[in-house]
């Protein structure tokens, strides 16, 4: 589909790139702090499955650093036994996921952070708390468009602010006189 505008008509499983928001959410709400350590052997239990880290051998001792560093999935895991995916929800829909930006170009879509009643809906089922762990390393359920994760990641080197994104700045008339300005809209 040549002529699909991947970065807003289209949403993808953001896979680690999502751990950054795992992470805002955890030390906002207290489940992390900065002398939370983990030790990663390549594999986190929950009931009767193995999450498995991208790395089998283990990080070793992983701190709040380290995690972001190096990826470790099973400090993310770790989060997601503590975290409920209701909270996950509230901070990327904070940031802009998961919903259209207004960006002026048609069909934008939406992309989905899952949460309690969206799940019951969709599937009549109960949310399981091993979802969310799949969830917080950005697998899963969670899909965004290439737009929303540029948005966050701008969210957070402009120290919170969340900028509605545009694509035309100035609109010159043929003798180069400025017709129309678009300023940044604050979100």
């Amino acid at each position: 589909r040549p002529l699909r505008d991947r970065s807003i008509q289209e949403h993808y499983s953001p896979g680690s790139t999502f751990k950054t928001l795992t992470h805002i959410a955890a030390l906002e709400e207290g489940i992390i702090n900065e002398n939370t350590k983990v030790v990663c052997t390549g594999g986190y239990r929950m009931g009767g499955r193995v999450f498995h880290c991208w790395k089998k051998e283990g990080h070793g001792v992983v701190d709040v650093i380290k995690a972001l560093q190096t990826s470790c999935d099973v400090f993310y895991y770790n989060i997601g036994n503590k975290i409920d995916i209701d909270v996950i929800y509230k901070y990327a829909t904070m940031f802009g996921m998961g919903q259209r930006s207004g960006i002026i170009l048609p069909r934008e879509t939406s992309g989905l952070i899952p949460n309690k009643e969206w799940k019951k809906k969709r599937t009549g089922v109960e949310w399981q708390k091993g979802e969310t762990l799949s969830c917080v390393i950005g697998q899963s359920f969670v899909n965004v468009t290439p737009l929303q994760l540029a948005m966050f990641y701008a969210t957070l080197a402009n120290e919170g602010k969340l900028y509605r994104p545009h694509v035309i700045k100035e609109v010159f008339s043929n003798t180069g006189q400025v017709l129309k300005r678009y300023e940044p809209e604050l979100i």
